[in-house]
């Protein structure tokens, strides 16, 4: 009897075990047909060309702004500055075209660049041969500072197993003092930070003779404007090229203005 009574109590346990199976299993199917009669949700940069296409062009900015901010990547900031300029926005497309170059430096960019600040009767994008080769050597210079530390590595090789080879030939100490020459050069006078860059003024902004809001006013610079860099940073204020002349403007009123670094001591000099 005792037999009896316990295989019916197992029996009513596997019974509620079973139904409580069978409605979490049928719970997990409902949800799974439900995401599959779902629309999958659009990648940001798909969302972003939907809208273009449909010339919500603030909408589509703010996407590629959010997308621009995790990856930047030359196709994102072209969208951008495209999305930016129908708005209407030039100085923000300035912007974004500055940096889509800087990842990949193209003349169609520039060309772009110069165009765009001509309409808007924005100054300091006048770009030659000169200028398109010195970005690219900005651009690959660690590329090309690695590759010639390779070489060097790779001929003092050579010259050891040589010399071991012939104890008598004659040492290769005008090669070598030729290569050490050009890196000592490649390091210290053709850095990147030493080859001049550029800045894009963000918003109205006076342009001061000194570091300091007691210098002289000189001009009020546009948003857009673009001035070529003539030092370090000190405080606030960041040296620009203007008219021939060295002048100084608030670095929060430059686009990427704080990642230029402030001077040190040393740094610090008068033209």
């Amino acid at each position: 009897m005792h037999l009896a009574a316990n295989d019916a109590t197992r029996m009513r346990k596997n019974v509620r075990f079973g139904v409580l199976a069978g409605a979490v299993a049928l719970m997990l199917n409902s949800e799974a047909v439900v995401a599959q009669t779902q629309p999958p949700a659009k990648r940001p940069l798909a969302m972003a060309d939907s809208l273009l296409t449909q010339a919500e062009y603030a909408a589509a900015a703010t996407v590629l702004d959010s997308v621009a901010a995790r990856r930047p990547t030359p196709a994102v900031l072209l969208r951008l500055a495209f999305a930016r300029e129908q708005e209407g926005r030039a100085p923000d497309a300035l912007w974004a075209l500055r940096r889509a170059y800087e990842l990949r430096p193209d003349r169609a960019v520039l060309r772009k660049m110069d165009a765009l600040a001509s309409a808007h009767h924005l100054g300091g994008y006048e770009y030659g041969d000169r200028y398109f080769f010195l970005t690219v050597f900005r651009r690959y210079y660690q590329s090309l500072l690695e590759a010639a530390l390779f070489a060097g590595v790779l001929g003092a090789t050579l010259l050891l197993l040589r010399r071991r080879r012939y104890p008598t030939a004659r040492p290769w100490a005008g090669a070598l003092l030729a290569y050490v020459g050009l890196t000592a050069v490649g390091l210290n006078v053709l850095r990147p930070e030493r080859l001049g860059r550029e800045v894009i003024v963000r918003q109205p902004t006076p342009l001061m003779s000194g570091p300091t809001a007691g210098g002289r006013w000189l001009a009020t610079l546009p948003a857009g404007q673009q001035l070529p860099v003539a030092g370090t940073r000190q405080d606030i204020w960041l040296p620009v090229r203007w008219q021939g002349v060295r002048a100084w403007v608030r670095a929060g009123a430059l686009y990427g203005g704080a990642a230029y670094r402030v001077a040190s001591d040393e740094d610090v000099s008068d033209d």
